[in-house]
């Protein structure tokens, strides 16, 4: 998502001119947080990419055939196969799985 809008901003408490990133609750865990924020207005589109790349991919993910290649680079890889279901009634279940 990308906006220039102010209120937008004021609402999620982020100054103007800033690049975040947000984690999709599905993949947010205690141990990161759930925004990552650049707030340096003279960074150039290298920082803004690099910035991007390296918050926007979750401790833990969900590793597919498209994203393999592209996302899953950065960082070394452990692979856990389980069934997740992420309906809301299972979300519980899915989160104890993986907070470990």
């Amino acid at each position: 998502l990308h906006t220039l809008d102010e209120k937008l901003a004021k609402e999620f408490k982020f100054p103007p001119d800033t690049v975040a990133v947000f984690m999709p609750e599905i993949y947010r865990t205690p141990f990161e947080n759930a925004t990552y924020a650049l707030s340096k207005k003279s960074g150039t589109y290298k920082e803004i990419i690099s910035f991007v790349r390296k918050n926007s991919v979750p401790l833990v993910g969900q590793r597919s055939r498209t994203n393999l290649m592209h996302k899953y680079m950065e960082r070394p890889l452990i692979v856990i196969y389980y069934d997740v279901n992420f309906q809301h009634q299972y979300v519980k279940d899915t989160q104890y799985i993986r907070d470990k």
